[in-house]
C-alpha cells in the first residue's frame, strides 16, 4: 500500500510504499525496486528517498506526485479522446518522449518493468510524466527456467501471458497498449486474461487508424507495430527514439568498444571517468548487455547502514542464484547454508532454503558472502560494476575488497565516477585495484548527435 505522508518536523511530503506483511521474498522485491528506481536516475522515473527493511517491517519513501493523473485520463482532459488537434500534439509529443526515455533508463539498469499500464504512468499538473511501480521488475529470465505469469491483463505482452522469456520488447508492447487506450478509451485486446491472450495470438493488432482516422498515420502505424505478437517484430530502440523524438543518452562507439576490449578476460578492471554520470553509466550498460551474472552497485544511495552497498551486493548474489537452473544453484550453495542464510536474508526466497533456519549471527557477515562469491565466480562470468564510486565510504570499499579478494582472478569489474579527492577512499580503492591482473583507465566520450526529428513531424 502507498501512503501520502507529511513529516512532523516540516520536512515535506512523501509517498511511502509499505509492505504490511513482510516475508523474505517480498522484502527482497521491495529492496530491488528501491534500488532500481535509484539507479535509473531519470526525471521521468519517480525518485526514491529512503529505504527501511527488517524482519517485521519494510517500506521506502519516494517523491509525491501531486495531482498525478493516469495517462489515459490525462488524455480525456486534454481532449485527445475526441479529436486530434495541433495543440494536442504539442502537449503529447514531449510527454511521450520523456516516457520513452524513462523506459530506456529502467532497461539500462538490467531489468524489464513487466507492468507498463495506465495506472503506472502518471502525469502531474505541469504535464510532466512519471513512470513508477517496479515491484514486478526483474532481469530478463532464462528460457530454461519455469515461467511465472506476471503483468496486468489487457496490457501485458503475449510472452508475459505465457510465462516465456521476456526482454525490453515486452515493455514496448505495454506502451503500445497504453497508447491505444489513450486514443480509443479501451484496451486493444480487452482485459479478460484468456480472451486477451487468444486475441493477441490470433487476430493480430487492432488498427488504430480505423478506430481513430484523425490520428497521424505515422503514430497509428507505430502503435500497431508495438502491439505485434512477436517480440522480434516490434520496433527496435533506435526507431522508437527517432519516432518519439526522445533524446538518447549514449557514449561514443569508440568508448563502448574500448570497454569491451578491456573486459574480455577475467581479472580485468576498467576505470571509467569523464563525460557525465548518466553517459558513463549508459556506456557500462551498453558495453555489457544485461544478464543475471552482472551485479551493479550504486554508491551514495540514501539508505540505512545495514542496507548499503554490501547488502545490495548480497542481494545481487541472491537474485543470480534465484535465476539459475536448480542443478547449478546446488553447486554454489554450501552443504550447511545456515550461516549463509543469516548473512544474506534474501536467500530465503530460494526453494531449497525456505524451510531452513538461519544460524545466530549478524546479518551481512562478510566471510559467508565472500565464500559464495568465490563459488559463483567459478561457475560463470561474474561481472561487477561500481557506479558513482567517488561517493563510496572508505569502509564500504574495504568491505567489498574483503568479499572479492579470493574471486578477483575470475571477475570482470568496472568502476565509474569522478576523480577521487579523498585520501582514505583513494587508499581503499588502490588496494582493491591492485588485486586485479589488469587495470585500464578510460575517459568516456559522449555520442554527439544532431537533434532527432520525429517521423511524420
Amino acid at each position: 500500500m502507498v501512503w501520502h505522508t507529511r513529516r512532523l518536523d516540516g520536512g515535506g511530503q512523501w509517498a511511502v510504499k509499505v509492505l504490511h506483511t513482510p516475508d523474505p521474498a517480498g522484502v527482497a522485491r521491495m529492496k530491488a525496486e528501491y534500488r532500481t528506481l535509484a539507479r535509473a536516475d531519470h526525471p521521468g522515473v519517480v525518485q526514491p528517498h529512503r529505504l527501511w527493511a527488517s524482519a517485521d517491517l519494510a517500506w521506502f519513501s519516494m517523491r509525491l506526485i501531486e495531482q498525478g493523473t493516469p495517462l489515459p485520463r490525462w488524455a480525456d482532459k486534454a481532449g485527445l479522446r475526441d479529436r486530434w488537434t495541433p495543440h494536442g500534439l504539442t502537449r503529447l509529443r514531449p510527454l511521450l518522449a520523456r516516457l520513452v526515455e524513462s523506459m530506456v533508463a529502467i532497461h539500462r539498469t538490467g531489468v524489464v518493468h513487466r507492468d507498463i499500464k495506465p495506472d503506472n504512468i502518471l502525469v502531474d499538473n505541469s504535464d510532466q510524466v512519471f513512470l513508477l511501480d517496479l515491484d514486478l521488475s526483474a532481469p530478463p529470465t532464462d528460457a530454461s527456467l519455469p515461467g511465472r505469469i506476471l503483468g496486468t491483463p489487457g496490457y501485458r505482452a503475449p510472452e508475459l501471458g505465457l510465462g516465456l522469456q521476456v526482454g525490453a520488447a515486452a515493455d514496448w508492447f505495454g506502451l503500445g497498449a497504453v497508447l491505444y487506450e489513450l486514443f480509443t478509451g479501451r484496451a486493444p485486446f480487452g482485459k479478460r486474461p484468456r480472451r486477451a491472450l487468444r486475441a493477441q495470438r490470433g487476430r493480430g493488432a487492432p488498427d488504430l487508424a480505423t478506430a481513430r482516422p484523425d490520428v497521424p498515420p505515422a503514430l497509428a502505424r507505430m502503435v500497431g507495430q508495438l502491439l505485434h505478437s512477436e517480440p522480434h517484430s516490434r520496433p527496435q530502440l533506435h526507431h522508437l527514439l527517432r519516432h518519439f523524438g526522445a533524446e538518447p543518452v549514449k557514449a561514443a562507439g569508440s568508448t563502448l568498444e574500448a570497454i569491451r576490449r578491456a573486459t574480455l578476460t577475467p581479472g580485468s578492471l576498467v576505470e571509467l571517468t569523464g563525460a557525465t554520470a548518466p553517459v558513463r553509466r549508459a556506456a557500462l550498460a551498453d558495453a555489457s548487455p544485461a544478464n543475471p551474472w552482472r551485479i551493479s552497485l550504486r554508491f551514495g544511495i540514501r539508505s540505512d547502514p545495514h542496507l548499503g552497498p554490501i547488502d545490495a551486493f548480497a542481494s545481487g548474489l541472491a537474485r543470480l542464484l534465484h535465476l539459475m537452473p536448480r542443478e547449478q544453484r546446488l553447486q554454489a550453495l554450501p552443504r550447511d547454508p545456515s550461516s549463509l542464510l543469516c548473512a544474506i536474508p534474501d536467500l530465503a526466497l530460494l526453494r531449497e532454503l525456505q524451510a531452513r533456519r538461519p544460524a545466530p549471527g549478524p546479518s551481512g557477515s562478510l566471510p559467508p558472502i565472500a565464500a559464495l562469491t568465490h563459488r559463483l565466480s567459478q561457475l560463470g562470468p561474474l561481472t561487477v560494476h561500481l557506479e558513482d564510486v567517488h561517493l563510496a565510504a572508505p569502509e564500504e570499499i574495504a568491505a567489498l575488497d574483503r568479499i572479492l579478494a579470493d574471486s578477483v582472478p575470475r571477475i570482470r569489474a568496472a568502476t565509474e565516477g569522478m576523480i577521487v579527492d579523498n585520501t582514505l577512499l583513494d587508499a581503499s580503492l588502490r588496494k582493491l585495484k591492485q588485486r586485479f591482473l589488469t587495470t585500464t583507465r578510460l575517459r568516456c566520450t559522449p555520442d554527439v548527435q544532431s537533434p532527432v526529428k520525429p517521423d511524420g513531424a
